[in-house]
């Protein structure tokens, strides 16, 4: 790796050698005392990481006030650190995205009501993309809700633009029962895929969640997990539904045929723990199959629906799986037929009579 612009002296010793001082610029800081260095250093060389830094540094200091500054602040905030890791990796892309397209506008610039048609135009650089466009908005919306709630802006120009996805939000969309037959049926599925998917729908859990589920954190009537995406400050406690112990000692009849154990519930195909990207695009490849158009998150609504057919409250499943009420009730009213809401009403007064 070459080092573009530094600046570097030496000092002869008694002995007839050389100490040499490299800076990353003139006048900049220093980053390398000793041996000359070559033109060509390995990535791993101190002298390349401290180039890097000292020039980070020095973009940062001169962001200030401008929209790259903004970025870099809200990457160092506690509202971008409590986010989950995976969420956090899509969101830096997008926060480098918005560097780039208006890193250089000066904080004032994006106050200017003008400033809002220069969003919608950027964002309909992925109109043949509208999920990808939408969450470009999220990311905007929340960096510009960051910077009025800090005060360094009176307005939030991309407050109330409209999302331009046709689709269903993915927390409406739920894997129905015959969904789960097509793909959990079929022979050419690996078993640890089927594994993944009927216990998603039986609990609920997050990816995160799901791929660390270990053991020793399911008991008799529970499971009861710290959850990935509060990074351990909430926990998770889900009821064990009949068809969930039933899938439990399937699973773990299965581990103890096989030499290898991990301590997590589910197992890859190979007998390792799910990597949260492969699990993802594993069963998305298994419903593909079956022209299913469900991902792996919509199984949370799929259990949603299960605990409200089992008798449970909105406010009650709205505590477990972390939504909020209203959003439970819409999943109801779409899914959940009258016939069963009226089967299970009879059962509870049959049961309090």
């Amino acid at each position: 790796m070459q080092l573009k612009g530094v600046h570097h002296a030496y000092r002869a010793r008694k002995d007839g050698s050389r100490i040499y001082y490299y800076w990353a610029w003139k006048g900049g800081p220093p980053i390398w005392k000793g041996a000359q260095l070559n033109s060509q250093l390995s990535p791993d060389h101190p002298a390349v990481s401290a180039y890097q830094q000292a020039h980070k540094d020095v973009r940062q200091r001169s962001a200030h006030g401008f929209v790259s500054g903004l970025v870099v602040d809200f990457k160092a905030s506690t509202d971008f650190m409590r986010m989950a890791e995976s969420t956090r990796v899509q969101w830096r892309r997008w926060l480098d995205r918005i560097d780039e397209e208006f890193g250089a506008l000066e904080i004032e610039g994006v106050d200017d009501r003008g400033f809002r048609k220069d969003i919608m135009e950027w964002r309909d650089k992925w109109i043949a993309h509208p999920r990808q466009a939408d969450y470009s908005m999220q990311v905007l919306k929340r960096l510009l809700s960051f910077a009025v709630e800090r005060g360094d802006l009176d307005f939030n120009r991309a407050k109330g633009i409209k999302a331009i996805s046709t689709r269903a939000k993915r927390a409406d969309l739920i894997w129905t029962d015959e969904d789960i037959q097509k793909v959990c049926n079929d022979p050419d599925t690996p078993k640890a895929v089927r594994f993944a998917i009927r216990l998603a729908a039986l609990t609920g859990l997050r990816r995160g969640d799901l791929v660390a589920l270990r053991w020793d954190q399911v008991d008799a009537v529970e499971i009861v997990r710290p959850t990935n995406k509060s990074r351990g400050a909430h926990v998770a406690r889900i009821p064990l539904l009949p068809d969930t112990r039933a899938l439990l000692d399937e699973i773990k009849a299965e581990r103890q045929q096989s030499d290898i154990k991990p301590t997590s519930v589910l197992a890859a195909p190979r007998g390792t723990q799910w990597n949260e990207s492969y699990i993802t695009q594993a069963i998305r490849a298994a419903a593909k199959r079956h022209n299913v158009d469900r991902h792996l998150h919509d199984l949370r609504g799929t259990f949603v629906t299960r605990l409200a057919v089992a008798g449970l409250t909105d406010q009650e499943i709205a505590d477990i799986v972390g939504w909020s009420v209203k959003a439970v009730g819409r999943m109801r009213r779409t899914y959940v037929s009258k016939e069963a809401i009226a089967r299970d009403n009879v059962r509870r007064l049959t049961r309090k009579s």
